[in-house]
């Protein structure tokens, strides 16, 4: 008769009983289940987790998209308006923390009114894009740029740690990259330097260029770089006009609709004045 498991560890010494066996059998497949349920759950919390964790990616996925289009400008792809306010406001607090040198430049379509009118605003817009691709060229090589589309045809490129005479050079380099790329849009009209008419008239930009000064706060920036802008188009354009180039007259103010029509009302009432005396002399 062959001997049983619990004949053995009698003999052995155990001293176990079958009771004894059937209650640490039964003790092992308790474990066991209670093991199995822990796995179970265990597995149930991971694909509970994994389906949270997918869920929170979607939401960070689309708030860095609504982010994005918060800051970027939708015809260029290039920043705001916005992004433009917001960095401006963190540089000059690093500026002024740590001393840092920040550079402006302002940037305008040449004559794109004109442009536009004659070409349509399909052009305009490829023209915008055309200008805005050159920017992001000058951003990919340094990463800490901002060019950003304020609106219309004024572009800015922000350039922290960048002295002056460094930001010239990078915005004279732009401008003789774009006036010299006639490969992207036709446009038509008139050559400025000979009048002769063209289906492919340079696209040209005109640009001021400042650096920060110290106390200077960003509307002050701003409003320096767009005079440096101003005086390249009245100096005739397709340049780069530094703030060592301005002299100390302020920019004469645009007059508004208002000024024009009285302005208008006041010439022709004195015409008409001189044209009553005129007739009863």
């Amino acid at each position: 008769m062959p001997q049983t498991l619990l004949g053995v560890e009698r003999k052995a010494g155990f001293g176990l009983n079958r009771a004894d066996l059937e209650s640490a059998l039964s003790g092992l497949r308790n474990e066991l289940q209670i093991n199995e349920a822990r796995r179970r759950d265990s597995d149930l919390r991971n694909a509970q987790l994994k389906i949270e964790n997918e869920r929170l990616l979607a939401e960070v996925t689309a708030l860095r998209r609504l982010r994005n289009e918060a800051y970027t400008d939708a015809l260029t792809g290039l920043h705001n308006r916005k992004f433009y306010e917001e960095r401006m406001g963190t540089l000059l607090a690093l500026s002024q923390r740590e001393d840092i040198p920040i550079s402006l430049i302002a940037i305008d379509a040449d004559r794109f009114k004109e442009i536009n009118d004659m070409n349509g605003h399909d052009v305009g817009d490829e023209i915008l894009k055309f200008i805005a691709d050159h920017l992001k060229r000058v951003a990919r090589r340094r990463s800490d740029i901002g060019a950003a589309r304020l609106g219309g045809e004024e572009f800015m490129i922000i350039l922290p740690s960048t002295t002056l005479e460094q930001a010239a050079k990078i915005a004279e380099r732009l401008r003789a990259n774009i006036a010299s790329d006639r490969n992207r849009v036709a446009v038509k009209g008139t050559i400025p330097a000979t009048g002769d008419k063209t289906n492919n008239r340079p696209v040209t930009i005109s640009e001021g260029v400042v650096q920060l000064k110290k106390g200077e706060t960003a509307k002050e920036l701003y409003e320096r770089a767009d005079k440096a802008l101003y005086l390249a188009k009245e100096q005739g354009r397709n340049q780069v006009v530094t703030e060592n180039e301005l002299d100390k007259t302020t920019r004469p103010k645009a007059p508004s609709g208002f000024g024009i029509l009285r302005a208008n009302f006041i010439t022709q009432f004195n015409e008409m004045s001189r044209l009553q005396i005129q007739a009863l002399a």
